[in-house]
């Protein structure tokens, strides 16, 4: 999760600059997401902001279970005009799809890395069709993390 210094500057990111999103980075898990709600320095007005703390690794196979969960984001960006008939952009809706990023355990018999979509996934083994590459391990790890998902994402 994020630390509290961390929340604090992106609260204050939206509040001084007015910025619509904050995709964050850098640790190697995916941290939650948030709307937060704010006035904007420039209009005066209220809106809100949609921030992510950590998107994750993309294509790292780490050590960690958490790094196997990839949060990919769809955002829905539109413009219209303000009552005073200014332009006027805005983030209409995200959708956030998650993924697990699979990898070959044993690196000695060559390397291999798939990137799966976990909600499919999670019904294939839910259905007794899970992949024939995936070990008993990996079902584990993908049903914990689908179970983080709902419960940090899923909102």
């Amino acid at each position: 999760y994020p630390s509290e210094h961390t929340v604090n500057i992106y609260h204050q990111i939206f509040e001084e600059c007015g910025v619509d999103a904050i995709l964050g980075s850098h640790p190697h898990n995916p941290q939650p997401m948030e709307k937060y709600v704010f006035t904007c320095p420039m209009t005066q007005r209220q809106k809100q902001g949609f921030a992510i703390y950590s998107l994750a690794d993309f294509v790292a196979y780490d050590i960690f279970v958490l790094d196997r969960l990839i949060p990919l984001l769809k955002l829905h960006i539109v413009k219209g005009r303000t009552e005073e008939g200014k332009i006027h952009t805005q983030i209409e809706a995200i959708e956030v799809k998650p993924v697990y990023n699979w990898g070959k355990k044993d690196v000695s018999k060559g390397k291999e890395m798939r990137f799966l979509d976990l909600e499919r996934l999670i019904e294939k083994i839910h259905t007794n069709q899970t992949p024939k590459f995936m070990s008993k391990l990996c079902e584990k790890e993908a049903l914990y993390l689908y179970e983080y998902w709902k419960k940090v994402f899923r909102r």
